[in-house]
């Protein structure tokens, strides 16, 4: 194991959704078993308002501890931690 980067994850599937019509739901559901995550950047300043612009629900289910992030992710886009 290693670390994984959420940020990558979300940037790609929020591209691949952002072509989806706005009546539908868009929806990331992100499974994390990590305890931590090695991103470009910061997810928080440069990921989480694209995918709030982008009307992108992020969803968070932890097999172990809690990121932080994932918690913040989760409320600011109405997803479920």
């Amino acid at each position: 194991g290693g670390e994984f980067s959420l940020q990558n994850g979300l940037e790609l599937a929020g591209r691949s959704l952002g072509h989806q019509p706005r009546h539908g739901s868009r929806e990331i559901v992100v499974l994390c078993s990590a305890l931590s995550t090695c991103d470009p950047g910061d997810i928080l300043v440069e990921t989480l308002p694209r995918l709030k612009a982008a009307k992108i629900r992020v969803s968070t289910l932890a097999l172990s501890a809690e990121l932080n992030v994932c918690r913040k992710l989760a409320q600011e886009t109405g997803g479920v931690m």
